[in-house]
């Protein structure tokens, strides 16, 4: 996996494919005064001299009101209710509980074991990067969608792919599986509930709390 995070799509919310009309817009405005001041101060310009520097500027602007917004600017909270994008980046601690499933005879038990983990979450708006770490291995997100519902507030789907630090674990391997998160309605803490599946079938529930 890229260390720089997979995409991911969020559910009635704003149309992501909008967001770059809306930036470019506002780099044309910004160009556009721009120029005037320039013009004002320096004199009139020929017309290939102002083709070429209006393209130019507007071009060098967007790039980086577009970096900005990705990184930052969608995090406001002046934007939030537009938008409706959750910011679940951060730190958070976990707590788990996991059960098995028997091999033998397909009878679903619990071994009430619980386990510890930190959860490191780097979100752009473009991007997103869940990362997992408990005492015996780690784990990096595959694929994520955020739901948005006015009643329930945001609901994290994802996938993962989890490898143990130790390659010769008698009881751990590398396998795949998936997480539906429910975030509260501040995003500051969140219920989980977790399937492993191709390599380790074993499901179990978590509980999130960030931790900044």
């Amino acid at each position: 996996m890229a260390t720089n995070g997979h995409e991911y799509c969020v559910q009635n919310a704003f149309n992501r494919s909008h967001a770059g009309r809306y930036i470019y817009v506002v780099a044309m405005g910004i160009s556009w005064i721009v120029i005037y001041i320039f013009l004002k101060f320096n004199g009139e310009l020929s017309p290939l001299e102002n083709i070429v520097i209006s393209s130019l500027s507007t071009g060098i602007l967007f790039l980086a009101c577009y970096f900005l917004f990705d990184k930052w600017v969608w995090k406001w909270n002046l934007l939030f209710h537009f938008l409706k994008y959750p910011d679940i980046s951060g730190e958070w601690e976990c707590i788990g509980k996991t059960s098995y499933q028997e091999l033998d005879n397909e009878l679903v038990k619990s071994n009430n074991s619980e386990w510890q983990g930190k959860v490191t979450i780097i979100q752009t708006w473009d991007k997103l990067r869940i990362r997992m770490e408990t005492k015996y291995s780690t784990s990096e997100s595959i694929s994520a969608a955020i739901i948005y519902d006015e009643i329930d507030s945001y609901k994290v789907l994802y996938s993962y792919k989890n490898a143990p630090k130790d390659l010769d674990h008698k009881e751990l391997r590398t396998h795949l599986g998936f997480v539906e998160l429910q975030l509260n309605k501040n995003s500051k803490s969140a219920s989980a509930k977790y399937y492993n599946v191709s390599g380790r079938r074993t499901f179990g529930s978590m509980e999130w709390k960030k931790l900044n």
